[in-house]
């Protein structure tokens, strides 16, 4: 029998390398195959975290700004009123009032409006009279993928008085000369006195048309912003 040289021995060990590297092939593809899967898989749940996160925070935005915006519109349109204003009791009877009772039910169907529009639905809504803002919860209406679990958010928008109407006191006033009224000025009354029996009557003076103070602006803005 022919001994084996060294040639032969590293042939012999190539063929065997080669065989081995043959066999092991396919499932070395296959596991390659499942590790490009898995990360896939949470690279992509991993975007669509991010996405609905985004989604949500832009939803509570939207939906505390508009919530703000419509509290903000119903006192621009009371204040419009008593600036139209043609007797002083509907004048004042406009002004004066707690800022809290100008966030009806509007402010909170903006909210819920413009959440839907951005995909969520409102899962809490309050008002805080006395800072004026408004406090919105959303979760997503879609699930994060591969999950049943929805993203969740929360903002807060303040009304702020620009021009013409004010605050004070908790109160919304008509802003003039610098200050914000709430009620009319007293009037300190002057002492009638009584004629004398040989005085001439006088004749009762025409009463003057009421016109809203020429201090007052013709209408007020009202703004909101997030906080």
């Amino acid at each position: 029998m022919r001994r084996m040289t060294l040639c032969d021995t590293i042939a012999f060990l190539r063929r065997a390398l080669a065989s081995q590297r043959g066999s092991i092939l396919p499932y070395l593809s296959v596991a390659v195959g499942i590790v490009a899967l898995i990360a896939l898989t949470l690279m992509t749940g991993l975007g669509d975290v991010i996405l609905h996160r985004r989604d949500a925070s832009n939803a509570a935005d939207a939906a505390a700004l508009a919530a703000a915006e419509a509290w903000g519109h119903s006192i621009e349109s009371t204040y419009g009123n008593a600036a139209k204003s043609r007797n002083e009791h509907d004048f004042w009877g406009s002004v004066g009032k707690g800022l809290g009772s100008f966030a009806g039910p509007t402010t909170k169907r903006a909210a819920e409006h413009y959440a839907k529009l951005n995909g969520a639905t409102v899962t809490s809504y309050s008002v805080n009279e006395t800072r004026g803002t408004v406090t919105v919860s959303v979760r997503t209406d879609s699930a994060i993928a591969y999950t049943d679990e929805r993203m969740t958010a929360t903002s807060t928008a303040q009304v702020v008085f620009d021009r013409g109407a004010c605050l004070t006191g908790g109160k919304v006033g008509v802003e003039m000369n610098g200050k914000c009224m709430t009620q009319p000025a007293s009037h300190q009354s002057t002492p009638r006195k009584s004629p004398s029996p040989s005085a001439t009557p006088q004749a009762t003076p025409t009463a003057t048309p009421f016109k809203p103070p020429t201090e007052m602006r013709g209408s007020a803005r009202i703004s909101a912003r997030l906080v």
